[in-house]
């Protein structure tokens, strides 16, 4: 349960930030080379606080699945392929938590099934 309230209320939080940066004008473009990328303030700082529990929480959830902890890797580089399209990151993002939707086993390689309420 701990994976699925934190990336729900880490996904809701970062698009209202989204929604906040357009509606505020908090959208800088940067140019590199022939190139612009847009940086959504609000957006990206929050992105950057967040990453050190959502790779925690990820590799917990992954373990859960009997996946290796590399398959973080596969949501990182789709979210950097996906930043300067911050439409198409949403997608993305959404599109890896369906992925993380399956149901765990009760033992798997890395360890039984944590007991308690607060298991995934």
């Amino acid at each position: 349960m701990d994976f699925w309230s934190f990336a729900i209320i880490n996904s809701f939080i970062a698009f209202i930030l989204f929604l906040i940066n357009d509606a505020f004008g908090l959208v800088y473009r940067i140019q590199y080379e022939n190139y612009y990328l847009e940086c959504h303030l609000l957006f990206t700082i929050y992105i950057l606080l967040s990453f050190i529990p959502s790779f925690c929480l990820c590799i917990r959830r992954l373990h859960d699945l009997n996946l290796r902890g590399i398959w973080f890797w596969v949501w990182l580089l789709c979210l950097l392929i996906s930043l300067p399209y911050m439409y198409i990151n949403f997608i993305c993002q959404w599109i890896l938590l369906v992925i993380a939707s399956y149901p765990s086993g009760d033992k798997n390689r890395f360890g039984e099934k944590p007991q308690g309420e607060s298991s995934i």
